[in-house]
């Protein structure tokens, strides 16, 4: 987590898309929360998707510049909209069993 704050605070909230996209993520991570809060296999994907970010948010912290910033936020935003595109399939298969 702290490594994730130094990023944004050293990167995202220094320009206005950067602004954009925090101000996203903290209106659209509450509801993916809430949806994968009871749900194991939900929850490894979102932490498994989450391990390269963080990973890439250290590095750009540590000086290896825009690229990784790019990147990091380029990986972000894909795997959040696609943990949450298998969060929902998931939940309509399990809807549909019942």
């Amino acid at each position: 987590v702290r490594t994730l704050l130094k990023f944004r605070d050293a990167y995202l909230l220094t320009n206005r898309a950067g602004c954009a996209f925090v101000r996203a993520y903290y209106r659209l991570s509450p509801p993916v929360a809430r949806f994968i809060e009871g749900r194991p296999f939900a929850k490894k994907v979102v932490r498994g998707a989450l391990a390269p970010v963080v990973i890439l948010a250290g590095a750009a912290v540590d000086s290896l510049g825009v690229f990784s910033v790019t990147f990091a936020l380029a990986t972000a935003l894909f795997l959040l909209l696609t943990t949450f595109s298998v969060s929902r399939v998931r939940y309509r298969l399990d809807i549909r069993r019942s």
